[in-house]
Parts: C-alpha cells; structure tokens; sequence
C-alpha cells in the first residue's frame, strides 16, 4: 500500500506512516498483522521472507542470486517463491536491482517475531552463510556483499539479536569452511567467547586469527588478544602468565602509538585490564616500571579523547591515578 501511495519507503519518516495505514487498512494491530502475512507464507517463501528480514533491518539488500541461495528448494520453485512474494508486496525490487522487504519498520517486526518462534538463529545462520560466500574473496568494506558480511558476522551484532550462547557458537561453526582464511571471522569469534567467558574456546579463535593472513598486524585483533591474555592473567595471578601479560602491554603500546584516537578500545582494555595488572601484586615481582611509565604517558595523551568516547573518559583518569600510585611504591 505505501507504494501505491507514491511515498518514498527508504525515506526515514514513513515507518510510523506505514504502521498506521497497515492497521487503518487491514483492522488489524500492526504486529498481528505481520504475523497474519507470514502465516500464510509457505516453507521457502518463509525462509526467503526471514533472511531478507534481517538483511533489511541492518539497511542492507540482496541480489536476486543470493535470495535465490536461502529457499531450500529447487530454483525454479525458489524463484517462483520470490515472483509470489514480489505480487503480495511483501519484497520489492530496489532501483540497482536489489531486493529488501518493503520497509524496515516491517523487517524489525518480522525479527521479532522469529525470536519468539525460535527460527532467528536459523534465519541468521542462513543469511550469514550467503553473504560469507559472496563476500569473503572481496577486500573493501565499500563492497556491498563484504560489509554486509562484515556487519552480519560482527559478534555484537549476534548478541544484539538475543540469541544464547550456544546459537552463536553455532552459527561461527557453519562458516567456518568459508571463512577460514580470513582471520577477521576468528575475531568476532574470539570477541564473542570473551564475552561469553569461555576463555579457552577464545584463546583458540584468537590464536587463529593472529596465524591467519596478516591478523597478526590487524590493531583490531592485537587489541582483542591483548584482552584475553591480560584478563587471562589477571583472573589467575599465580598461574605465571606474567610474560604473556607484559607482551599484552607492549602490543596495546604499539596498537596506541600507531593508531591514536582510531584505536579508542586499546586505550579502554589498557586502562581496565592493563592498570589493573601493572599495579597488582602479581606483577609485583616482574614488572617493568617502562611499561608502567609508558602506559602512564600514553593515557595522560589522551584527553581528547575524553570528549569523543565515553567508555575511555570513565577508565581514563581513575587508571593514571593508578599509574602514579604504582610508581611511587
């Protein structure tokens, strides 16, 4: 109906719009709605309607060959899916000729509702897998199928969707054959057994990215590292990973003194888990009162950014006090 109007669906003040009419028009709440037009979808136009779901909630899109790729059918009845989805309006066919649903407002309600159905980890799997396909030989982010990827894979972004934590486990693990020569998807990965806690399932992951291509440069992945080996180190003070904790530091140093304010989490993971090390009794013994003054003089450098990043304004200071305490004993 909204494209019926001649109203502009990409424009950002229609979802509101479109909720209306869909409930003025169909009588309808606007959530039962949705639910009613999936319910009536079969089990490829179903598949096909959820990852194009997902897809458009994050403002991307796809190309008719990759939505062809997530019906589970034969092509012929895949693309019959898509024709029959085209007629209902319930997908559309941008300009450049990828395909979306036929507004965002509609997508994140149709994501909601595969949470509550407990298909989103399917839905995310599947999406996730056509666009590694599609994407991992491309190397700029300006590429539509490697951002795509890149924001799909990114283990934020799985977290965000609510999954637990053996869903997303298990969406890394059915990419793996695609992904393992870019040490990008064992980031996230890492990233995401980090959070999780399950520091042995990150050592791996990281330890693949730091060994895959030239992860072992990436400032992303030798910050990540840095992290796990300082909480390592920090969780179990006798546990003699003092050298591993003290080469953490020296490689945040290099990620800071390379990459300044571009680099915002090495100064939050230096402040946190850095200070904490260096001025512990752990490292009472082994510390190298370099690093302590270099890691004190790259942090007092960083007021400006103070202003840009609130997570390094809250450890910031509190971590120079520290510093200073640290080198007057």
């Amino acid at each position: 109906q909204l494209l019926a109007t001649g109203l502009n669906p990409e424009s950002g003040d229609t979802g509101q719009l479109l909720v209306g009419m869909i409930q003025a028009t169909s009588g309808m709440e606007f959530f039962r709605k949705v639910e009613s037009e999936c319910d009536q979808l079969n089990a490829g136009q179903m598949s096909i309607y959820a990852v194009l779901a997902l897809v458009t909630a994050i403002d991307e899109s796809m190309t008719l060959e990759q939505v062809l790729q997530v019906s589970g059918g034969t092509p012929e009845g895949a693309l019959d899916a898509v024709n029959q989805l085209e007629r209902a309006r319930l997908v559309r066919t941008n300009r450049d000729g990828r395909m979306t649903l036929r507004h965002r407002v509609v997508a994140e309600a149709v994501q909601s509702l595969l949470r509550q159905r407990g298909l989103l980890a399917i839905a995310a799997g599947s999406a996730l897998r056509v666009f590694c396909a599609s994407g991992v030989r491309e190397t700029t982010y300006s590429n539509p199928e490697r951002r795509t990827m890149i924001r799909l894979l990114s283990h934020s972004y799985l977290l965000g969707l609510k999954l637990t934590d053996v869903e997303i486990r298990g969406i890394y693990q059915s990419v793996e054959d695609i992904m393992c020569d870019d040490f990008h998807f064992y980031l996230q990965w890492g990233s995401f057994e980090v959070e999780a806690g399950l520091m042995d399932n990150a050592r791996h992951a990281l330890m693949a990215a730091m060994t895959t291509g030239l992860g072992h440069q990436d400032p992303l992945v030798l910050t990540e590292f840095s992290l796990l080996r300082l909480r390592l180190a920090n969780d179990d003070p006798a546990g003699g990973l003092q050298e591993e904790a003290s080469r953490a530091i020296s490689d945040l140093h290099r990620v800071i003194r390379s990459r300044g304010a571009a680099s915002p989490h090495a100064y939050v993971v230096l402040a946190r888990e850095g200070v904490t090390w260096l001025s512990g009794n752990a490292s009472a013994q082994f510390r190298d009162r370099t690093l302590v003054a270099e890691s004190l003089e790259l942090l007092e450098r960083a007021g400006n950014l103070d202003r840009r990043n609130p997570q390094v304004a809250e450890v910031r200071l509190p971590a120079i006090e520290t510093l200073h305490r640290t080198l007057l004993r």
